[in-house]
């Protein structure tokens, strides 16, 4: 019976498939991002950069508000957030399901390309700013990302979307932000959408950081992930310019974003690396959940794997935590 199963499991596998509701857990573990090329006019990067390139001059400093977050840790175990993932996956539907491709009522949509899964191409201009590199990762991953958890998990997700965060922040051309959060119900929509920002009225899970690869380089986000300690604001000299790394200053930024939206889990990405981790409860320490950076093209797990498990244990749909840290 068992070797039966497996036959049965294996003839799956190797058929090709119409749409990714014929078997959505195939379809995650296949899809990975396609290769976004950068516009003619587009500043220069390499992806196998051997330096930073010290173009991250985020507009901030160390200041007393943020005197609790004193650590950065890494992942004591770096397969941890990957076996996770992958457990987290096998409880995805593995055969057809009677929806659509694109959502009636939000208009997301599977878009990520998949090996062996016919899907409809999206084309889309050769970015050369931030603000086309956010249409590439909305387009893509969160997109598909918020159709997946929208169709397996239909109850817990609704009125849950993905949404740009419009604060008037003086470094938008080099970081910019997606939410994962709940809009409030039709009879409170004018309220939600007068509401300045970080509006109070919606419930926000996790971030999404995004920064252009001539920005964040291979090295770049590689040095945030590596980075373990934050430098303390001096109260005896509160003048005083307490120096700061590049790295320190994307962790101080993201810390602010954090607690202003009153979320833990977050992600940081330049489209062609991706890391996921949380702030403690206190949030006086941070966690990275690898010790390394996922590649846009990764397959074991995919970037929407992660992305998917990421915002299920941001909602807690999943009991799950990050790893264990040193």
């Amino acid at each position: 019976m068992e070797e039966e199963q497996n036959v049965e499991e294996l003839l799956e596998a190797l058929k090709r498939f119409q749409s990714p509701t014929e078997n959505l857990k195939i379809y995650l573990s296949r899809a990975t991002l396609p290769y976004m090329t950068p516009g003619p006019t587009a500043p220069p990067f390499s992806l196998d950069e051997k330096y930073k390139v010290h173009r991250n001059h985020l507009q901030i400093r160390v200041q007393e508000h943020r005197e609790r977050f004193i650590k950065v840790m890494a992942a004591k175990d770096p397969t941890a957030f990957a076996n996770a993932t992958s457990k987290f996956s096998k409880l995805f539907p593995n055969g057809p399901l009677d929806v659509p491709n694109q959502g009636a009522d939000t208009g997301y949509a599977f878009t990520v390309p998949a090996f062996d899964f016919r899907m409809p191409e999206t084309l889309l201009p050769h970015p050369t700013n931030l603000v086309e590199i956010m249409t590439w990762v909305n387009t893509f991953p969160t997109q598909t990302m918020a159709r997946v958890m929208h169709v397996v998990f239909p109850e817990q997700t609704r009125s849950w979307n993905v949404t740009t965060v419009n604060d008037n922040d003086p470094d938008k051309a080099l970081w910019q932000m997606l939410a994962w959060r709940k809009a409030p119900g039709p009879s409170r929509l004018e309220e939600f959408y007068r509401a300045p920002p970080p509006d109070p009225l919606a419930t926000c899970s996790m971030l999404i950081v995004v920064q252009p690869p001539w920005i964040l380089s291979t090295q770049d986000i590689r040095a945030f992930v590596k980075s373990r300690s934050m430098p303390q604001f001096n109260v005896w000299e509160p003048e005083a310019e307490a120096p700061m790394t590049g790295a320190q200053r994307m962790w101080a930024k993201l810390w602010d974003n954090c607690i202003k939206r009153k979320c833990h889990r977050w992600v940081v990405t330049s489209y062609f690396g991706w890391i996921f981790g949380a702030f403690s409860p206190g949030r006086s320490l941070s966690l990275s959940s690898f010790p390394t950076v996922l590649p846009h093209d990764s397959r074991d797990p995919t970037v929407l794997e992660a992305l998917t498990f990421h915002v299920a244990c941001s909602m807690g749909i999943v009991e799950a935590s990050l790893p264990e840290v040193r």
